[in-house]
């Protein structure tokens, strides 16, 4: 299946940093974090209620409102 997605540029360019650091594509990252958010709504890892802290380097108040919404 293909999916595409118009991330905020700030969330792009994350996720490209992140893929980069760990040497993989941007789309095998992105892959595992949407396999990891599944397995941790499985394993209700985060109780309702809780209070996450996101943090987003560069100021990218964008992304970190749009993860935060995710969490």
């Amino acid at each position: 299946m293909t999916l595409m997605l118009d991330l905020p540029p700030e969330l792009e360019q994350y996720l490209l940093q992140s893929s980069e650091e760990r040497g993989i594509t941007m789309e095998a990252l992105t892959l595992q974090v949407l396999t990891s958010m599944m397995d941790g709504q499985k394993q209700s890892l985060i109780k309702a209620g809780t209070v996450c802290e996101v943090w987003s380097p560069y100021e990218a108040f964008e992304a970190a409102d749009t993860m935060l919404k995710a969490l």
